[in-house]
């Protein structure tokens, strides 16, 4: 299966700085946008695609005040011509199941199972969290001197012919600096699919 793969990049007012000639990136307050378009290349090297893939992505990751943290992302795409494209070659959304790990709990579902929300048609995407340390527990005796993050996660995926997926959690990361906890709930099309812990380490 050959493929041809083709993107484009943009970040606003991306700044720099420069050493020893050299300009490094340092971030922008704005969000990175890129056009992506993927095409398969039918009866070359005995290829059998012939499919075409169009997606627009928006992202950005946050940090300001030493512990506040912002990471969103935010994509729509469409393939055409996909009807019998190879499952692995549909657009899939990263998720685990797995209860302890480092997978990035902004980025992936953690309700659902690996695959479950793949599409070969047309997707959109929401994915976020927001980490802080004064959402709930600064406001408690016992847990109000300690150095721990809270976490919000939010993911919604909307997928053709009405199948809406979203996913909130809560979560505390810096637990003895390393480990963090945080608890999913899943809903399907508005009902509840399954609610699951989670653990991993900030590595």
């Amino acid at each position: 299966q050959t493929n041809i793969d083709a993107s484009v990049q943009y970040t606003p007012f991306l700044k720099y700085r420069r050493h020893q000639g050299v300009r490094i990136p340092m971030g922008s307050d704005y969000p990175t946008f890129t056009l992506q378009y993927r095409q398969g290349i039918s009866s070359l090297w005995g290829s059998r695609t012939d499919y075409s893939h169009i997606q627009f992505k928006a992202e950005q990751k946050r940090e300001w005040a030493v512990f506040y943290r912002l990471q969103w992302l935010v994509e729509a795409g469409k393939l055409f011509n996909a009807t019998n494209l190879h499952f692995m070659q549909w657009h899939h959304f990263g998720s685990s199941n797995l209860p302890i790990g480092n997978d990035a709990w902004e980025t992936n579902f953690t309700t659902s199972k690996p695959y479950i929300l793949s599409t070969n048609q047309w997707y959109i995407r929401l994915s976020g969290g927001y980490a802080s340390p004064s959402l709930f527990l600064k406001y408690l005796p016992f847990f109000s001197n300690r150095l721990w993050l809270e976490n919000l996660y939010l993911h919604h995926v909307t997928l053709p012919r009405q199948n809406h997926y979203s996913e909130i959690g809560y979560g505390i990361s810096g637990i003895f600096l390393f480990a963090r906890v945080a608890l999913f709930a899943g809903f399907d099309n508005g009902k509840i699919n399954e609610v699951t812990f989670r653990a991993g380490f900030n590595f």
